[in-house]
């Protein structure tokens, strides 16, 4: 069986020690820094974390964003660094290593996969505050020393489950390419896409609400398609539409003529946005 590996992840800075000498101190054996790709002001500081950090044999590997002010770029890369390591790995992230900014994004990455897997947000208090006092070097760092280091306390954040993820996806690509979507579409592609035909043979807790339907309807007996229409809408109703709408407000739903249409909102826009996945 592997040793776990403690990996940290630092969004870099105007911070050396907070950084490097911090993931020293705490045994690192991975270390991500995270910059941003052109017009990096603080280029320097990646340089010279990197260097400390080979220097004690610590493997580094660098994350570039285009752009480290926006909260999106920051979370798609951390979520990326954390699906890109064994669930075995310890993930440890260093919220204090960048900017307010840089510290929501880790906290909240901790938070969207605390109930996977292990992952534990850390402050580093340093010995003392730089800022304002003037060094002759090209680094002058914001602060120096380590005082403490304190893990923050984090509590799972719920997500949309799994199946509607993927109609989301669906969603904003339709979006995109101008397509509308309505609930037989959906249908439709709920048998055609192999993780929800899966996910619709284990739900199968339907069956009394969808029998209740076949009766108010008074479908005969013998009328097996109708039936399995109505089994259909009740579960995309039931399972996608209501919990999509009611439960986390990311959908809406527009009525064009006869037509329904199954829209995006700008709630589910901006999930998608900050999950990484538009």
């Amino acid at each position: 069986m592997k040793t776990p590996l403690r990996v940290h992840i630092c969004v870099v800075g105007f911070e050396i020690d907070r950084i490097s000498s911090a993931a020293i101190q705490e045994k690192a054996d991975k270390v991500y820094l995270i910059s941003q790709k052109e017009n990096d002001m603080g280029r320097a500081y990646l340089e010279e974390n990197e260097k400390k950090l080979k220097e004690k044999r610590v493997s580094v590997e660098k994350r570039f964003v285009n752009n480290i002010s926006e909260l999106p770029d920051l979370l798609n890369a951390i979520k990326k660094i954390i699906e890109s390591e064994d669930k075995e790995n310890l993930i440890f992230i260093n919220i204090s290593s960048g900017s307010t900014l840089s510290a929501i994004a880790g906290t909240i990455s901790s938070m969207m996969y605390d109930s996977e897997r292990k992952i534990t947000p850390y402050y580093v208090k340093p010995e003392k505050y730089l800022e304002g006092v003037a060094i002759k070097n090209e680094l002058a760092p914001r602060t120096q020393g380590i005082k403490n280091i304190t893990e923050i306390l984090t509590f799972p954040m719920k997500l949309p489950s799994k199946e509607l993820m993927i109609i989301l996806r669906l969603l904003s690509d339709s979006e995109i390419n101008k397509i509308h979507v309505t609930k037989k579409d959906l249908i439709e592609f709920s048998k055609e896409h192999e993780e929800l035909r899966n996910i619709r043979e284990d739900n199968r807790h339907t069956a009394s609400k969808i029998e209740d339907i076949n009766k108010s309807k008074k479908l005969p007996a013998h009328n097996e398609e109708a039936k399995q229409k109505a089994k259909d809408y009740a579960w995309i109703n039931q399972n996608i539409i209501t919990k999509l709408k009611d439960d986390w407000d990311l959908i809406k739903i527009q009525k064009v003529g006869r037509n329904t249409y199954i829209e995006l909102n700008d709630k589910g826009r901006n999930m998608l946005k900050y999950l990484g996945e538009h």
